[in-house]
């Protein structure tokens, strides 16, 4: 059995431990550097992912905000059109019931009368323009209409039509008569006025019916109202104001009235 025997110094041992311990902290340092680099690598790439990967989403989200905004605009300039689409579309399928009114209004207006204008735009009322000779013819014009209503068992008003104005018009270039009208108190000149006589004459329909108006209701509502400031319903020039039988409305017999087939007189004032 052999025997070793150490002959060399105690420093030589330290400095082969000493090294070996080196060597194993460097292994170990190199060892963790490089897994710090990696690590670091790795974040940074993770960063360059997450970075572009938001500038992507900032880009599409600006491109849906734009795409919202032109979705938005073309809505808002579809709307008049679908708004008029549809109010031709709810028109037509009452157009035949509102020619056969306009046929049936027509048959309760004097033939004497000349007519500007027939509305019954909003299926609930009935507004006639018209121009007679005089009042003799206005007379007939109003006994006419009310034919129609039911208070003559006719088919076309529920209740007798009113005249909301009459209005002294002449022909220019014309003759125009003058119709004076009676003195209503003492003291008062007589007020001379000039024929023919424009008509505004508004009665409600007896079977209404429901039309769509452009627009919205504001519309439909302008389209049958009568023309504000007018006279009361159912006067005339020289008329009462409370409206009565035609013959009284005119303030006198026709008969009976001056007339003069001078020029064209001022108006009076309403």
């Amino acid at each position: 059995m052999s025997i070793k025997i150490d002959l060399l110094p105690g420093y030589i041992n330290l400095q082969r431990w000493f090294k070996n311990w080196l060597l194993i902290a460097s292994l170990a340092l190199l060892l963790t550097g490089t897994t710090l680099y990696l690590l670091y690598h790795q974040g940074q790439e993770t960063l360059r992912v997450t970075r572009e990967n938001l500038e992507s989403v900032e880009t599409n989200a600006k491109q849906a905000e734009a795409t919202e905004a032109a979705k938005t605009a073309a809505e808002a300039a579809a709307a008049p059109i679908e708004t008029n689409v549809q109010f031709l579309v709810d028109a037509g399928k009452t157009g035949a019931e509102r020619a056969a009114l306009m046929d049936l209004a027509r048959r309760y207006i004097y033939a004497g009368a000349v007519v500007s204008s027939l509305d019954m735009s909003d299926g609930q009322n009935v507004t006639i323009n018209a121009t007679v000779r005089d009042p003799e013819e206005y007379l007939r014009f109003v006994y006419k209409l009310r034919e129609g209503s039911a208070t003559y068992n006719g088919p076309l008003f529920a209740a007798n039509p009113r005249t909301q104005s009459v209005v002294p018009s002449g022909i220019p270039g014309g003759p125009n008569l003058l119709f004076s009208d009676p003195v209503s108190a003492p003291g008062e000149p007589a007020r001379a006025y000039q024929y023919p006589l424009n008509i505004t004459a508004t009665g409600a329909l007896r079977y209404p019916v429901t039309v769509p108006s452009e627009g919205g209701a504001a519309a439909g509502a302008a389209a049958g109202g009568a023309t504000p400031g007018g006279a009361p319903p159912g006067a005339i020039p020289g008329g009462s104001p409370s409206g009565g039988s035609p013959s009284s409305q005119l303030g006198g017999s026709p008969p009976g009235a001056t007339t003069s087939p001078s020029a064209s007189p001022t108006p009076p004032s309403r």
